[in-house]
């Protein structure tokens, strides 16, 4: 069976580069019969040594390619409002300029993320007519009056729905119609003081009626989300907040369980132990509910019965596969 094709584009320098594995191989699980082109733009925070070694772990793994792009960004002034925020965030805005090849679709993905469920039917989605396809920015409760009086400063009007930038598929051919590299730089420095959100907050200014909203399960903010929505089905698990699951700022066990759950099923269990004991004093507790977490489901049983149906059957396997509910057993009765 022929393997479909994603372009994926990441920035990252030197201390996210782990991070940048993770996502790529979460994405690789969660999504069968699919390489990726992994677009890198990077500055001189990303060494040598750590591009090479992101490439032999695309190419070990058969993943796909890496295909890294130098962006000199020493002489850009680009507003930084938000402490642990890089200048690479705003590398996506030049992205559609800077990569060569002939492509159609680019698909942006911030590296605090974890995949958790097949990408295929967001990543394939027709534009209908957009630049931009995006999740809205979710706030927290006790902020939402003050984050209106925010986004006012940028034009917006009260029903316009201002988006997270972590998770965006970008119409190439449409964007660089739209405007022009120059226009973007010249947004930026006119608009620099109003921009609290950074590149965030250029995309919303610029891109605000060319966006199409996607499910917010394709960029689940898990930090700032409520519970109300089943954790078990969101596809993109965003980090999006300072309180990274790989850190010790505001410690939340539930927020940060795909995180352990993923480095468990890595065999990374010694990475895991480490970071509970930094973060929770019943750390034991905590390991010992993450290792218990395959089995925390019923068990679900699907069965299907096959009659001369060959040339099918690898579909609807791969249809099963791709649930994000993964307690399953499947079961093929030959008629």
């Amino acid at each position: 069976m022929n393997n479909e094709w994603m372009n994926i584009l990441i920035s990252i320098d030197d201390s996210y580069l782990q991070h940048a594995k993770d996502l790529i191989e979460s994405l690789c699980e969660k999504n069968s019969n699919t390489k990726f082109n992994i677009y890198l733009i990077y500055d001189k925070n990303l060494n040598d040594k750590s591009i090479k070694e992101l490439d032999e772990f695309i190419n070990n793994n058969n993943y796909g390619f890496l295909k890294p792009y130098y962006f000199e960004a020493s002489n850009k002034n680009f507003p930084i409002r938000i402490e642990y925020i890089t200048k690479n965030t705003y590398y996506r805005l030049f992205a559609p300029y800077i990569i060569e090849d002939n492509i159609d679709r680019l698909l942006y993905l911030d590296c605090d993320i974890i995949c958790n469920g097949s990408i295929k039917d967001f990543y394939n989605q027709e534009f209908d007519n957009n630049i931009l396809v995006a999740c809205k920015n979710i706030v927290p409760n006790r902020l939402e009056e003050k984050f209106k009086r925010r986004i006012s400063y940028l034009n917006m009007k009260e029903n316009e729905i201002y988006i997270n930038a972590g998770v965006l598929l970008i119409n190439l051919d449409e964007y660089k119609k739209f405007i022009s590299i120059e226009e973007i730089y010249k947004h930026i420095k006119e608009n620099e003081y109003i921009f609290l959100f950074q590149d965030q907050d250029v995309i919303n200014s610029l891109f605000k009626n060319k966006i199409k909203l996607a499910n917010i399960i394709y960029n689940y903010q898990i930090n700032v989300i409520d519970y109300g929505l089943d954790m078990i089905d969101c596809r993109l698990v965003h980090y999006s907040e300072s309180n990274k699951p790989w850190n010790t700022v505001k410690p939340c066990f539930k927020r940060e369980i795909h995180y352990y759950n993923f480095l468990y099923n890595h065999n990374r269990k010694d990475e895991l132990k480490e970071l509970l004991k930094k973060k929770y004093n019943e750390y034991e507790y905590y390991y010992d509910y993450v290792s218990r977490m395959k089995n925390s489901f019923s068990e679900i049983d699907i069965i299907i019965p096959t009659y001369n149906s060959k040339e099918y059957l690898h579909k609807a396997l791969n249809s099963i596969k791709e649930q994000t509910y993964k307690n399953i057993a499947i079961h093929l009765v030959d008629d």
